[in-house]
Parts: C-alpha cells; sequence; structure tokens
C-alpha cells in the first residue's frame, strides 16, 4: 500500500511538465498507434507542443494550446503506462514511418526489417543530437551525405493555427524527401496560393500543399525561400512531403503548416507574417542560461565513532522533479560531480572537499529519458538514458549543457513501462557498459512484447559506432561493474525465473537465469550460477550497483575487494569471493543511508566511497534522494575478509584479530536452504534435504583459532552445496567489544 508520501510527491510532479523546453520519454500523440518510442517532447515557448520521433528522425506531431500531460512510472506512479501524454489541439501528425526518404519517388516505409524498435539504418537518416539555447530547441539529424538543424515554432497566424518548421542544411549529396503530415483518409492536391485544385506535385518556391481528412479538417502547407528545384508533394493515401534536390551550397528555408479548420482560408496572409527566417544556427552555440543561480548548502559530516562515518550533502531543490539520483562521476579534480536522476535532471555539485562547508549545486542539464547511468570521462559527461548514450556538451562555459548528443542510440526500446537501461561503466580500454531489463508486466509478474536487447549486458566501443550484447537472462539488473582486470559484475532482482536477488559475476556470452531473455532459439534449460543469492527478507529484496575498493588503504583494509549496494534495503554490503570454487557470501556494514543506495563511486582524488540513490518502490527509504559519502575515520575495523569452503570446514578470515571467544562452536549457528528456478515470480526457502519447504540446520562441531587470531575455520556436520546459507555469530574483538554479524552466501561446491 503506497504511503501518504507517495501520493503526495506523484500529485507535486504531475502537475506541469517541469521547466525544462523538451522532455525525452516514450510520447503518446493522441493515440497509441501515434506513439514514439524514444521521443522528445519539445514545449514550444508555451504556444503548444511538439514531438520529435529519434529512431524513425520524424516529426510524430505538433499541437498547439498545451505541451503534455505528465504520465508513468516517474511521474505519477502509474505501472503499465509507457508515458506523458501530448496536451492540446492536434495540427498535424505523422504515421510510424521514416520521416526521410531518398527514395526519389517519396516512398516513405519503416525500413527496420527484423522488429519496428530501434534506430533506422544510418544511410537513410539519424538523430545526431539536439542543442539547447534558452527555451528554444533545435534537432540535428544526418541525412544524404548533410547535416540537418531544424527549429519547430507556433507562428503568430492571422486566423487559424500554424507551425513552422525552419531547417538549416548545410548540403545534400543526393536528393531527399522530408515527410510533412498525414491525415487519415485525406486527399488533396498542390497549386498556387487561392486555388482550389492542383497537381499532385508542384513547385514549392510558389506553390502550396492542400490536404484534407476525412474528419474535413483542412491542412496547408507552404515554403519559405524554397531551394530551386523543390517540390511539395501530396499524395492520395493523405500524405504530405517535400522533396528536395541535391544542395551543394548551405540552404535555409522555412515549412509553414496551416490550419483554419475546416476552411480553406488565405496561406498568403499566414506565409507574410511568418517571412522571417530563425538563425537556427546562432542557436547552437550556446545560449542563456536557463538556471544561472547556483544553490549553496553545507554537508553534514556523520560522527567518527566508527571505522566508517556517513557524511551527506543536502540534495538540491529548484527543479520541479525530486531529486532522484540513478548515476554519477567526478571531475578529475575530484571536487566537482554531476548526477543524473530518474526524472531527467543533471546537476552538479561542487566544493567537494574533506568538510563539506561550502558546496554549491546548479542544475546542468535536463529532460534526458530515466538518468540511471552516468559516467565522466576526460571531463567529458555521458548520460545513461533509456534511448541513448548522451554526451553533454557546455559550448559556452556557463554551466550549463548546451548541445545534447546521441553518443549511441542502438539500443530497441519498447513502449513497457519497466524496461530501463541501468548504469554506466567504462573498462581500461574506454568501451562503455550498461544493462537493460526485461519488459515486466504491471505487477511484477511475466513479460510483455520481448524484443532485442531486453534483459542484456550491452557494451558501447569508446567511438560510440556500435552496440554489443555481453551476456543474457538478465531480468532487471539495476546496477553492474567492471573490475579492474575487467571483471563484469551484474546485481538481479526478484521476480519472474529469478528466485531472489542474485549478484553475478558475468563471463561474455553467458545467460543468468530469464529463458524468455535469453536472445537466443531455443530457450536455455540451465543457467549460469550467480556469485552468490541473497535472501529478500533479510538481504536484498532489490539490488544496485556494485563497485571495486581502490588497490591501496585509503579506505581501510577492503582494497581491490568488491562491494555491493541494495536499493530496497538502504544497504552496503561487502562480497566475501571463494574464487577456488566461484561463489560468495557478503557482510553487512553496520551503516544507515537516507535513501534506496543503487550507484556506489569512489573518488579518483582522497579514495573515499561515495553513494548516490533515490527512493521509488519496494525500498525502505526515507527521502527521495540522497548523495553521501562512506568516509573511513582510521580506526579499528573487525569484519570478513575472505572465505573458502573446503570439505566439511568453512575458512573465515577477518580484517581484525578476534576473542577467544572465536574459538568455541556456541558462538555460530548456521541455517541452510535451496530455491526453486521457475517461470514464478520468487521462490520459497526449499530444504537443501529435501521434504519440502523449509531450512535446514547444520549445526558447528568444532571452531578453530588461528595463531594469528584472524582466522576462524569451522568443522559443519553435513555441509553441502547449497543456494543460500546463513551463519550468525557473536564473538569479540581485539578490545573485547561485541561483533555480532551474518555472513550469508551460496555454496556450489565444497571443493571436495
Amino acid at each position: 500500500m503506497r504511503s501518504a508520501w507517495l501520493w503526495a510527491w506523484f500529485l507535486a510532479v504531475s502537475a506541469t511538465a517541469g521547466d525544462s523546453p523538451f522532455l525525452t520519454h516514450t510520447i503518446t500523440c493522441f493515440n497509441a498507434e501515434n506513439r514514439a518510442n524514444k521521443g522528445i517532447a519539445i514545449d514550444l515557448a508555451g504556444k503548444g507542443g511538439a514531438c520529435f520521433d529519434t529512431d524513425l528522425v520524424r516529426w510524430a506531431g505538433a499541437w498547439t494550446g498545451g505541451y503534455i500531460e505528465l504520465k508513468g512510472l516517474p511521474f505519477k506512479g502509474d505501472h503499465g503506462i509507457p508515458g506523458p501524454d501530448a496536451k492540446g489541439d492536434p495540427l498535424f501528425a505523422t504515421t510510424t514511418v521514416a520521416g526521410w526518404s531518398l527514395a526519389g519517388d517519396g516512398g516513405f516505409k519503416d525500413p527496420r526489417e527484423v522488429e519496428p524498435f530501434g534506430p533506422i539504418p544510418a544511410e537513410i537518416a539519424k538523430y545526431r543530437g539536439l542543442y539547447r539555447s534558452g527555451d528554444q530547441v533545435v534537432i540535428q539529424v544526418s541525412v544524404a551525405g548533410g547535416q540537418v538543424r531544424e527549429l519547430l515554432t507556433v507562428e503568430s497566424a492571422p486566423t487559424g493555427r500554424a507551425v513552422s518548421r525552419t531547417l538549416s542544411i548545410d548540403k545534400l549529396s543526393k536528393s531527399g524527401s522530408l515527410l510533412i503530415a498525414e491525415t487519415k483518409g485525406g486527399n488533396g492536391f498542390v497549386g498556387k496560393p487561392g486555388a482550389k485544385s492542383g497537381g499532385a506535385s508542384g513547385d514549392a518556391a510558389d506553390g502550396i500543399a492542400v490536404l484534407k481528412g476525412d474528419d474535413g479538417r483542412v491542412l496547408q502547407v507552404g515554403v519559405i525561400d524554397a531551394p530551386k528545384g523543390a517540390k511539395l508533394n501530396v499524395t492520395k493515401n493523405g500524405r504530405m512531403f517535400l522533396t528536395l534536390p541535391a544542395l551543394k551550397q548551405a540552404a535555409k528555408l522555412k515549412v509553414v503548416v496551416w490550419s483554419a479548420g475546416n476552411d480553406l482560408g488565405d496561406i498568403a496572409q499566414v506565409l507574410d507574417a511568418a517571412k522571417t527566417i530563425t538563425d537556427v544556427d546562432a542557436l547552437c552555440k550556446g545560449g542563456p542560461s536557463r538556471w544561472p543561480v547556483p544553490s549553496s548548502t553545507r554537508g553534514e559530516l556523520g560522527k567518527d565513532n566508527g571505522p566508517y562515518a556517513v557524511d551527506t550533502i543536502p540534495t538540491p531543490s529548484g527543479s520541479q522533479f525530486p531529486t532522484t539520483f540513478g548515476g554519477f562521476d567526478f571531475f578529475k579534480d575530484g571536487k566537482r560531480a554531476l548526477l543524473s536522476t530518474w526524472h531527467g535532471d543533471v546537476w552538479l555539485v561542487s566544493g567537494i572537499d574533506g568538510e563539506l562547508t561550502q558546496v554549491t549545486w546548479k542544475r546542468y542539464a535536463s529532460g534526458i529519458f530515466h538518468g540511471l547511468g552516468l559516467r565522466i570521462v576526460d571531463d567529458v559527461p555521458y548520460v545513461l538514458g533509456r534511448d541513448q548514450i548522451t554526451r553533454l556538451h557546455d559550448l559556452d562555459g556557463d554551466g550549463e549543457a548546451d548541445f545534447y548528443e546521441n553518443f549511441n542510440n542502438d539500443v530497441h526500446v519498447t513502449p513497457n513501462f519497466h524496461e530501463f537501461t541501468f548504469d554506466l561503466q567504462t573498462d581500461a580500454q574506454g568501451n562503455f557498459y550498461f544493462a537493460k531489463g526485461g519488459p515486466v508486466r504491471a505487477g511484477g509478474n511475466g513479460w510483455e512484447r520481448i524484443c532485442k536487447h531486453h534483459g542484456c549486458l550491452l557494451k558501447v566501443p569508446k567511438d560510440g559506432s556500435r552496440l554489443d550484447i555481453v551476456a543474457t537472462g538478465l531480468r532487471a539488473p539495476n546496477g553492474i561493474s567492471v573490475g579492474p582486470n575487467g571483471e563484469f559484475t551484474s546485481g538481479d532482482n526478484e521476480g519472474t525465473w529469478t528466485p531472489q536477488c542474485r549478484l553475478n559475476l558475468i563471463k561474455p556470452g553467458g545467460f543468468y537465469g530469464v529463458p524468455p531473455l535469453s536472445q537466443r532459439t531455443p530457450e536455455p534449460k540451465m543457467f549460469d550460477q550467480p556469485l552468490l543469492w541473497m535472501p529478500h527478507d533479510s538481504v536484498d529484496n532489490s539490488s544496485g550497483g556494485q563497485v571495486w575498493v581502490p588497490n591501496d588503504d585509503r579506505w581501510g583494509p577492503f582494497k581491490g575487494r568488491l562491494l555491493h549496494t541494495s536499493y530496497g534495503k538502504c544497504a552496503l554490503y561487502h562480497v566475501l569471493i571463494d574464487k577456488a570454487n566461484s561463489q560468495g557470501a557478503v557482510v553487512k556494514f553496520p551503516l544507515a543511508f537516507q535513501s534506496g543506495i543503487l550507484r556506489p563511486r569512489f573518488n579518483p582524488v582522497d579514495g573515499q566511497l561515495w553513494i548516490c540513490g533515490l527512493r521509488g518502490w519496494q525500498t525502505t527509504a526515507g527521502r527521495d534522494g540522497c548523495f553521501q559519502r562512506v568516509r573511513y575515520t582510521g580506526a579499528p575495523v573487525t569484519m570478513p575478509l575472505d572465505f573458502t569452503v573446503k570439505g566439511n570446514a568453512l575458512r573465515i578470515t577477518f580484517t581484525g584479530e578476534l576473542g577467544e571467544e572465536a574459538g568455541d562452536a556456541s558462538s555460530y549457528s548456521m541455517q541452510a536452504w535451496n530455491y526453486r528456478w521457475a517461470d514464478a515470480y520468487g521462490s520459497p526457502k526449499l530444504k537443501v534435504s529435501g521434504g519440502g519447504e523449509g531450512q535446514d540446520t547444520w549445526a558447528v562441531s568444532k571452531a578453530s583459532l588461528s595463531s594469528d587470531k584472524k582466522t576462524v575455520t569451522l568443522l559443519i556436520d553435513g555441509l553441502k552445496p547449497c543456494w543460500q546459507f546463513e551463519l550468525r555469530y557473536k564473538v569479540t574483538d581485539k578490545a573485547g567489544d561485541l561483533v555480532s554479524q551474518q555472513l550469508i552466501g551460496t555454496i556450489h561446491s565444497t571443493g571436495r
């Protein structure tokens, strides 16, 4: 049952579309048949809106009198809703075909042969990015060997309603046609202004295109400063398009789309009023700051009463949306970081130092489609959205991104509400990695339509030129890591074919548990085992990401080790790896966090751990988001560092010396159980000994403490492979203080 704060949050963020001039999301343009899976909804200066489909490189539609109605999971908590809807009076729309054609005859179609998802072939057209200048947004695409920049504007028409498309084209190596509008059951003609009939094609320099839909509404199009040889066209199936000749020199033109309702009207007056052509290229050099005033705050240092303290930077205000942080990284100086949010903002935080006395926040970017991953490479930010990796450029040095470059948008996206893309990491060679979840049905059980890339760990080379599948079978892998030796890890969340949360040590080509998401035929009958399973009640009900501790002593005794975060439990774990048996266990750090932590990263300058997180659902989080530091104080640490299994012996090495109680078998208790791998949501506990549901208790018959007092060897009656074990112990450390912990893991092999 959702709590009061959750409803209040959803109501707050759903009131308007916020203070960004655009929002990238799955956008529905008035009906489900005209949906842009990767849509950029653009606010046309408060007078209307438009939606650009980056996959099909088309304008899905434009409208006046409104912008968008925020719907979907981040904004209103809607499970099963794809995203926002266009809001206003429709002016024009297109169907789900490519927005450009190089066929010569204006034959527009969807050229994607395997499935209707992902970008069209780049040799037809390719979305390259957008520029933001104040409240204006310019779309850039490549087509026919040239670059096309385009600005949409609601025109002040003397009568009716008009939206213009101002284009700046550097060149076209061959003739190309751009789609303008389509109407159901439409018919029309191309003729002179005021004409009531004409042909199917005509000179764009002095002609207009007229199209009447089966609803009686008349749409007219005229072109201002059309290049010589440009043609307006109307087809019998209700399609309007403009054919441009090959262009050796740059051209600037304006396409005006106008309607006076069911009347033919006089478009000549509209064209005269719209004759001034905006310098689109001037808007692509940086522009007025949208968020010029940073906010200042002071960090809160945690108490140094243990080996690790949690310091907090209060989250910023000033956005319509909450600071639901889903990714972050540091600049080289270690004093600044960028944080991206689930709602699409990117924040710049400065003043990161030991005392955190003068911290400032400033909005850096907005409009990202679920910013759940961020990586900074050579001080250049890359943000992972559900639609693409965006490379951000601050062209004028005002601390705000002006160019949102499409670094790679090859990933396939469907309208499913739950198929998030998670995290963004790089390897030593500069390649990028992220994970994509499956299309979970509302309610969490089963799948909607499955497409390429669902359930995959994915790789993009450092030049952004392609997208490759590394491994498959992941359900909802909210967080990954790339280790110092190229190791890949991921978490995964309990659900269909995932009996409990699992932590994977991934090998290329591996399959990690969900047959429908295996991306192979036939579906596998067995999966690659995780490093360990984690019970949802006591350890992790919704996993976050992982990170490897730097190979030095700045963060205490865990150098070179793996850490894991739990978004659901707001918890941090050390991961112990039994390399000989490819199995692992976790132990919790006794720390508390403000929100559902999911992205850990070490500051490259001081070597301390920083974590960000958010509050969505299925988490114990207390706040919308957090940005916190886990700082090593230098005090002694007494926690498990390594474990191994050999025969009936479980050997655990600690970071510090233990008291004599560690050699007493009565200080320990152990239980074990299995899970059922099946097409069901989760699994009950199953006895390792057989006999149905439940768990087994294994007696610790002997405990011995090593001479250096750091390693305990436990002899366990009946020790055998199990999906899950839980070892509880109460011992003392060197100073005589109580050490009460749980070591929870998986035994694939006893190494016999």
